[in-house]
């Protein structure tokens, strides 16, 4: 029975071995840490995209505010907020992640002061200067 061969890299050189496992775990590293954008959320390629945050600002308050972890205010991000108050605030504004407040828009106007009640889950996506409210409005009057 033939001798079986070492594998080649049992034959190299201890500082050519201990390169190459120096250069690939940094090739490895920078494979699996690759940060991207995706809606708005920075994500590194082994995380969960999440747009989702609970905003619990007073019914009374305009700038209702929720934090999004890894949030990036670019044109085309989504996120969805779960309001915990009915707002009373005329011209309510959104500030996800201290991202700066911005005027929260449904077909071309400011949304109307009951469009965002207790318990609802709205969607919205930023134009690169409001948040759109995505979807139709059911209203509570």
């Amino acid at each position: 029975m033939p001798e079986q061969q070492q594998p080649i890299y049992k034959r190299w050189p201890k500082a050519i071995w201990e390169q190459f496992c120096e250069e690939f775990s940094i090739f490895f590293s920078m494979a699996v840490s690759n940060l991207v954008l995706v809606d708005g959320v920075q994500i590194d390629s082994l995380d969960h995209v999440s747009h989702f945050g609970v905003c619990s600002t007073a019914g009374n308050v305009q700038t209702k505010t929720v934090n999004i972890s890894q949030y990036n205010l670019v044109t085309g991000a989504r996120v969805t907020v779960k309001f915990e108050n009915d707002n009373t605030a005329a011209n309510p504004i959104l500030n996800v992640s201290n991202t700066g407040a911005r005027p929260i828009i449904y077909k071309g106007s400011s949304i109307p002061t009951d469009a965002l009640s207790a318990n609802s889950v709205r969607e919205f996506v930023f134009d690169g200067t409001n948040y759109l409210l995505i979807g139709d409005l059911i209203l509570n009057s």
